[in-house]
This record gives C-alpha cells, sequence and structure tokens, in this order.
C-alpha cells in the first residue's frame, strides 16, 4: 500500500470514562472554589483549607488519569489519528460521530473519498468508546435497554439493545485497484445509500432505495438482510416494518 495515498476513517461516539474526566477536569477550578466556600462556612482555618484543597486535586489527578494525559486520548478523533501516525499513513484522516449510525457513516465516507479518488487505499474503522455506566442509565431511562434476558433473532419483533463495546478495522480500496494488486479480497461493496426523515420508517426507505440505486440492483436479488439499529422499541419496529416493505414481505430463509 502507498502510504502516501492511503487515509483513514473512523466512526466513533464522543464518550466514556476519558471525556467524563475531561468534563471533570474542565471544571475543577469551579470544584475548587465550591470546596473552599464549603470549608470556610465550616469555620476551617485558611492554612487547613489549602490543604484539603491540594489533597482533593491529588486524589482526582490519582483517580482520573486522564486529566494528565498528554496523548489526547479523551477526543474524538484519537482513533483516527494514532492509526495514520502508527502506519505513517498520510492520505488523510477523519473521525466522524453520528450516533449508532458512526460505523455504517464511516464505511459510507470512505467509499465516497475511493470513489473521488482522494486516496487509493482506507483504513475505515469503528470503535465504541462510550458505554460508561451514565451511558446505561441513560439507555435504561429511555427505555433503549432490552427488555428480555435472550436475543431477538426472527426479525420481526424488536426486543430493544445489548449494546457492547468492540472495535473493527476495513482495508478498503477500489475493486479494480485490489485485483490488480492481487490482494485476497473479503468482500464487495456493490451500493451504499444514507437517508434521513422525520419518520424512521421513510427513512429506512430512503436508504435502501438509494443502496439499491447505487448497486443497481433490484431488491428482488437480495435473500438476506442483517440489521443493526438502535433507539426505542416503537423505532426499531417501524425499521422492522419498512425493511419488510421494501423487500416485499417475503418470509425469509432458515439462517443456521
Amino acid at each position: 500500500i502507498d502510504r502516501t495515498r492511503t487515509a483513514v476513517v473512523v466512526g466513533t461516539l464522543f464518550g466514556g470514562d476519558f471525556s467524563n474526566q475531561l468534563q471533570m477536569g474542565l471544571r475543577l477550578p469551579e470544584t475548587v472554589r465550591l470546596l473552599e466556600d464549603a470549608l470556610e462556612r465550616r469555620g476551617v482555618a485558611p492554612a487547613d483549607r489549602q490543604r484539603i484543597v491540594a489533597a482533593y486535586e491529588k486524589r482526582l489527578l490519582e483517580r482520573m488519569p486522564a486529566l494528565v494525559d498528554e496523548t489526547g486520548s479523551f477526543t474524538s478523533s484519537t482513533l483516527a489519528s494514532r492509526l495514520t501516525k502508527t502506519f505513517d499513513l498520510m492520505g488523510g484522516a477523519l473521525a466522524l460521530d453520528a450516533g449508532d449510525c458512526s460505523s455504517v457513516a464511516a464505511l459510507s465516507a470512505a467509499a465516497d473519498m475511493l470513489r473521488e479518488g482522494h486516496c487509493d487505499a482506507v483504513l475505515c474503522a469503528a470503535g465504541e468508546r462510550c458505554l460508561d455506566l451514565m451511558s446505561y442509565e441513560g439507555r435504561s431511562l429511555g427505555r433503549y435497554l432490552s427488555d428480555r434476558p435472550t436475543s431477538v433473532l426472527d426479525g420481526r419483533v424488536s426486543g430493544g439493545d445489548v449494546p457492547a463495546e468492540g472495535a473493527v478495522v476495513f482495508v478498503l480500496k477500489r475493486l479494480a485497484d485490489a485485483r490488480a494488486a492481487g490482494d485476497q479480497i473479503r468482500g464487495v461493496i456493490r451500493g451504499i445509500g444514507v437517508g434521513a426523515d422525520r419518520s424512521a420508517a421513510a427513512a429506512v426507505s430512503h436508504a435502501i432505495e438509494a443502496a439499491h440505486r447505487d448497486a443497481d440492483i433490484g431488491t428482488d436479488l437480495v435473500r438476506a438482510v442483517e440489521v443493526a439499529t438502535a433507539g426505542g422499541h416503537d423505532r426499531c419496529d417501524a425499521h422492522l416494518a419498512a425493511i419488510g416493505a421494501a423487500y416485499g414481505g417475503r418470509e425469509p430463509a432458515a439462517v443456521a
């Protein structure tokens, strides 16, 4: 691979322990002021107040390593910049946060870069970095978490999310270039579609139509659909209904 013509695109959500620690660091002056005021109201002597505040700051740094981290691990661009630096890639780097669609948004952006000829290869990656306690609490309050102990595999009724951390990296090239280089080809992306609408079902329909238009194939040629969705149960059901409508409501074949 020509490093000067190889780019990096990463889809990731900004959040997690490192970003939470960053927020604590940014608010440290305010926290110190509030602590000093509270100690003063209790009649603590100035020298003792300074000692207590200094001990608090020291303990905070010990418990929150992000506050003294100089590599920028708390930023959303870290994954992209580290891949670029580690492999000395000079084709550009991009990190994008599109919520739960970050990974597929990165895939779409990477394909666009290859089609436009801006680079000859793209390391397209995705990493989940924000599944801390607050994230789970938020999903629970929003009723996004699974409401049953078993997975829903029939694809007809949603059961909520079962979040998990993970990371993946694809090396993407134009098909003609990969064949010319004798690369082992694991898969071919024939079309990508992106859709947006106030209606969840309409957004899915737009994306399906765009993907098939891009690939120049009809929906009748599709034999399997893999779905990753996020959101409340009602929204997930709307997504599944739109997918079923797009593919004619055909009964899916059994998959072992």
